[in-house]
């Protein structure tokens, strides 16, 4: 099995779109998984000789093997079809709008010269491209035209078909900070009909909201895919184990594959295991002595000083851990994942100094994805305000907006330190340009709230209560600022 080797990223911003098209220079791999056709038993020997992994067939010819009017048998549930036609593709014959791949799967091109094939085989969908900001294969060669336009094309071609839903709205609004999507994501990671990758994705997600998300990991621990147990069972090592120690310690039998054993051993790190049985206690240490040898052989790879520095790290091993953290920013100090586990750590422990160096350092590097450097720029923010260094962390806040316009939560702190030194015209600026991308962001809208009310302007501050309780009618913090500010503008 192949999780017996390695354990393949997610869906994670800047390595794929949030519909799961990739992005970033990944493995053919994460796309395939999402595929239906590799649900129906397809493999990459049906398209790829094994030897050279040249294609079988060049052009329309190799996905017509089976995607005609007598299927295989081995594909059940694949109609039978003549695909060739321009009823199917609406395009005129033999033009580039009628291949197949140009359709189903688009390319990204890598380092210039290197363009890859997206493999998850997916019906266009430019309304998730307006929704989520995703490309789209129509837009791929209509680049004159919006996605809206795609849209309306669609429409008119398919004016009955109904768009099923997709996990990639659920993915966004983890991405843009949407208040229900820890909720959301719960129910992602339990809809078995959708790919393992996607729900293995809302586990690693799930694990940013602490101790509250622990009741959908669970389920997790429990799927039937290895993908979902190995990601539900990694993120309990962000998060308090709780009642899930017994379930933790089952994974880590014989009968599991070795991600999931070394996500669950990763878990148990730290944790309490008195109670457990000696043939429990044997088995953990014979996993836990294995890991860190098979960690220690890969020491030359950034990624396993990442791991074994968070294992670490949770082993109760402080100074260990930062000295590996340190040795994997050596390696690679683009790898955003190690300088965030750094200056966290050294931030617990009361290493401020230490926390702003590493910060510091990623945020002004312009090897690092823009959208890195402004997630460290916005925690370096926060550790000055913490320090009391305003005038640098407002600087920070600035650059973290300017990188990554897509995290609201730069635009609210960004904006109530401004608000706080009662610099109101750059408070307005900030957070207008934050509910305007993100309008319907509680935490912004709660942020001008308390702006206008500053500066005595009562009215300004009741529209924005009021858009508050709209967009959150159950939410009585809102209901209660309305009321109170209705009370007040009608002396």
């Amino acid at each position: 099995m192949y999780l017996d080797k390695a354990l393949p990223a997610v869906l994670m911003p800047d390595m794929y779109h949030a519909d799961g098209q990739i992005q970033g220079e990944v493995y053919v791999y994460g796309s395939f998984t999402q595929s239906k056709m590799a649900k129906a038993g397809v493999t990459c020997l049906d398209c790829h000789d094994p030897h050279t992994t040249n294609l079988k067939i060049e052009g329309t010819g190799l996905c017509l093997q089976c995607h005609n009017p007598a299927p295989p048998e081995r594909f059940p549930t694949l109609k039978a079809s003549n695909y060739n036609i321009a009823e199917h593709h609406k395009h005129p014959e033999n033009s580039e709008g009628a291949q197949c791949v140009n359709c189903h799967m688009t390319d990204e091109t890598y380092m210039v010269v290197d363009p890859r094939r997206d493999h998850s085989f997916r019906i266009p969908r430019p309304d998730l491209a307006v929704a989520t900001g995703s490309p789209n294969a129509c837009n791929s060669c209509h680049e004159d035209k919006s996605a809206q336009w795609a849209v309306g094309i669609l429409k008119k071609w398919y004016p009955d078909s109904e768009k099923p839903e997709h996990f990639a709205d659920t993915l966004q609004a983890f991405r843009a900070g949407e208040m229900d999507a820890m909720n959301r994501l719960g129910l992602l990671i339990r809809k078995t009909s959708e790919p393992a990758i996607a729900r293995a994705t809302a586990a690693e997600h799930l694990s940013t909201f602490g101790g509250d998300s622990r009741f959908f990991l669970r389920s997790g621990l429990f799927d039937k895919e290895p993908l979902v147990r190995a990601y539900s069972a990694g993120a309990f090592a962000q998060i308090p184990v709780g009642d899930n120690l017994k379930v933790l310690v089952s994974l880590l039998g014989a009968d599991q594959p070795k991600a999931v054993q070394d996500q669950a051993l990763s878990a148990l790190a730290g944790a309490d295991l008195s109670g457990l049985s000696e043939a429990e206690r044997k088995r953990f240490d014979e996993l836990d002595s294995d890991y860190q040898k098979r960690l220690e052989s890969l020491s030359a790879l950034s990624g396993s000083r990442f791991n074994w520095a968070n294992y670490l790290r949770r082993s109760g091993k402080t100074d260990e851990a930062i000295a590996q953290y340190q040795k994997s920013l050596e390696l690679d100090a683009t790898f955003s994942p190690a300088r965030v586990a750094l200056a966290t750590l050294a931030s617990q422990v009361g290493k401020q100094a230490l926390a702003m160096e590493t910060l510091r350092a990623g945020s002004q590097s312009e090897q690092i994805p823009d959208t890195d450097r402004g997630y460290l720029a916005y925690l370096l923010s926060l550790v000055l305000v913490e320090e009391g260094q305003d005038a640098e962390a407002l600087r920070s806040f600035e650059l973290a907006l300017k990188l990554n316009p897509e995290n609201p939560r730069v635009a609210y702190n960004y904006g109530l330190i401004l608000v706080r030194q009662q610099q109101w015209a750059q408070a307005e600026r900030v957070l207008g340009a934050g509910l305007q991308a993100h309008p319907s962001d509680y935490n912004v809208l709660n942020a001008l709230v308390h702006l206008h009310l500053q500066k005595g302007e009562l009215k300004q501050s009741l529209g924005f209560a009021r858009k508050m309780l709209e967009l959150y009618p159950d939410d009585s913090y809102s209901r209660n600022v309305v009321q109170r500010l209705e009370h007040a503008t009608s002396r």
